[in-house]
């Protein structure tokens, strides 16, 4: 069974794009989900035929948080709306996320397939970035599905351009991609491999999305050089070293611009401040619709995924469909209970993810999750299952079981 994992996972990273167009085009159903019952699939076979499964505590978190929300699910009705049990735990349940970290934590001997994903993965940012300049230069609509509401404007800072995910699901990109990039400089860091070109590669992609988390995830991907030497005390920083980096960072986002062929005014004015100051944003005005229902229904929430009372409220207040901020939203949608065993499942496992790296020096994992942890501050986003996530949670957790052994029995 760990040969197929393997196979799925490879499979997985390299012909997501391909996968995407496909179920979407002919099936009518996202790759992510396909993706999530395959993985379920595996997983139950995978734990079925193994006698030792080490177990571990942010694990049984998640497990509840999983049984606490198919409860209200079923209670409000959402369940029954969805075609089959199994298509309910494939698209909206969170039992995937309770069975990939028990997967991680038992997971075999995968050496050849770290080697090819590193392969793949900057063939996959060279791509990426040829796909981003002609959605740009030459056609807007390349390779995006056209049922895709919302990407299509007629200003170039407002059109958002996926770049090859176009036919997977909105947040791919950030959610799925950027993990990906955030994993890859760390290896190339701690490697001592050349990093600035795939650092303007990831650059230039991220700001042609004009998706502004996507953005600040290339920001935060940015700093990992500074990070890695801070850590590893070759700089200490506000130094002239520190300051080296800021620059570099700065020239990278200069000439991101100067490529797409942006007016760096207009840009600012249409899409990075397009509301003018922070009081008129949807993430600011977020707060205003949790205080008015959280109160209501503080403890349990109000369990419905589609509120149609927080929807309308969030629009005449907000301009939005929703909570904009997702460690807001969860509060409101399945309350204090829902939220406490979630956030601590998080806080646990980016713990864990750290322990890593501090045992080890590589810090790609817990990167990779930070971007995840960041996007909830602008979105709901509580399932981290995505293609680019998933490869650095499993590269990161199979680099610390097999090649630090000993410090692998250490870190809990």
């Amino acid at each position: 069974m760990s040969k197929i994992f393997k196979k799925y996972f490879i499979l997985l990273l390299l012909m997501h794009p391909a996968i995407a167009y496909l179920s979407m085009a002919y099936l009518n159903t996202s790759a992510q989900a396909i993706s999530q019952a395959l993985f379920i699939i595996l997983a139950l076979v995978y734990f079925l035929g193994k006698k030792d499964v080490k177990f571990p505590r942010y694990a049984l978190l998640v497990m509840l948080f999983a049984i606490y929300v198919t409860i209200r699910d079923i209670e409000s009705g959402f369940l029954g709306d969805q075609k089959g049990f199994f298509t309910y735990f494939a698209k909206y349940n969170y039992v995937v996320i309770f069975l990939l970290v028990l997967f991680l934590e038992n997971i075999p001997y995968m050496h050849k397939f770290i080697k090819i994903i590193l392969k793949i993965i900057p063939v996959l940012i060279v791509i990426s970035f040829i796909i981003s300049l002609i959605q740009v230069f030459i056609d807007g609509d390349f390779l995006i599905n056209p049922e895709r509401e919302g990407l299509i404007s007629s200003s170039k800072y407002l059109q958002r351009r996926p770049s090859i995910f176009g036919w997977s699901t909105p947040n791919t990109i950030g959610m799925g991609f950027m993990p990906l990039c955030a994993f890859y400089i760390l290896y190339l860091v701690y490697q001592k491999k050349k990093y600035l070109y795939w650092l303007v590669l990831i650059g230039i992609i991220a700001i042609a999305t004009n998706a502004r988390y996507v953005m600040v995830s290339f920001l935060m991907i940015s700093f990992i050089p500074v990070f890695y030497n801070v850590r590893n005390k070759r700089i200490k920083i506000f130094r002239l070293e520190y300051l080296r980096y800021v620059i570099l960072i700065l020239f990278i986002g200069f000439l991101a611009i100067r490529v797409l062929d942006y007016d760096i005014k207009q840009f600012y004015n249409q899409r990075l401040f397009a509301e003018g100051k922070i009081s008129e944003t949807t993430r600011y005005k977020a707060f205003y619709v949790f205080a008015d229902f959280f109160p209501k229904n503080p403890v349990f929430g109000t369990g419905e995924r589609r509120d149609e009372e927080v929807r309308e409220a969030a629009g005449e207040i907000a301009s939005s469909s929703q909570i904009h901020v997702g460690y807001l939203q969860i509060w409101v949608q399945f309350g204090l209970v829902a939220g406490l065993l979630l956030f601590s499942f998080w806080f646990l496992f980016a713990k864990k993810l750290w322990k890593i790296g501090k045992a080890t020096g590589f810090y790609g994992g817990f990167w990779a999750f930070a971007i995840f942890l960041f996007t909830n501050l602008t979105m709901p986003m509580y399932n981290f299952f995505y293609f680019g996530m998933v490869v650095a949670l499993v590269a990161t957790f199979h680099f610390m079981k097999y090649d630090y052994p000993i410090k692998n029995k250490n870190i809990k």
